[in-house]
């Protein structure tokens, strides 16, 4: 069987070039950032991958799984930076990473093009906005250190004083008469 450039049988090439394929029982999971798409391929004991990424935003996926060969087709809504994207593999997943292609990078309102495939989903667990996402760059460590100072007074982040004033007033207005015999307790 002749294989095509992308290393794919030619039949299974115009199925990828024509558009997206996710197979019944594996799923695909993304979300994404300003400036990377984060996209999962799930499904039950992949075995023996073999990926194909390109610049116009075509990923290819051949592997066995539980036992059968599979083809995955993703025809992404834009391009990527095939040579700057990275994949993880695992038994149960492959992971990818791929940093957005041009210089202005939106975020996109779905994963692919064509019509939206019951198996692709949005992973709302890793998912942020793009007003999100603005405030987490603006302050990283998700708030300013120094404001919060301010509005907790004089001496904020010490309360030492404040604990050594409590004992000495706890001190003061102890009543208890250790000669008095009612204050002992009995346990019988």
């Amino acid at each position: 069987m002749a294989l095509t450039p992308t290393g794919l049988a030619p039949t299974e090439s115009a199925l990828a070039a024509s558009g997206t394929k996710v197979p019944i029982g594996m799923r695909v999971k993304w979300y994404q950032r300003a400036w990377e798409l984060y996209v999962e391929v799930e499904g039950p004991d992949i075995e023996q991958p073999e990926i194909s990424v390109t610049d116009d935003g075509q990923i290819t996926m051949r592997a066995t799984v539980a036992g059968k060969p599979q083809l995955v087709c993703l025809k992404l809504l834009h391009g990527v930076k095939a040579k700057e994207s990275r994949w993880v593999v695992s038994t149960r997943s492959v992971k990818f990473e791929l940093p957005k292609a041009g210089e202005s990078r939106p975020h996109w309102d779905r994963l692919t093009v064509g019509e939206k495939l019951p198996n692709i989903v949005v992973d709302w667990g890793s998912w942020i906005d793009e007003e999100e996402e603005a405030e987490i760059r603006a302050n990283p460590y998700g708030h300013d250190v120094k404001s919060l100072a301010g509005a907790m007074g004089r001496g904020w982040g010490s309360n030492t004083a404040a604990t050594l004033d409590a004992r000495r007033q706890a001190a003061a207005v102890n009543t208890s008469n250790p000669d008095d015999s009612e204050d002992d307790i009995c346990m019988a």
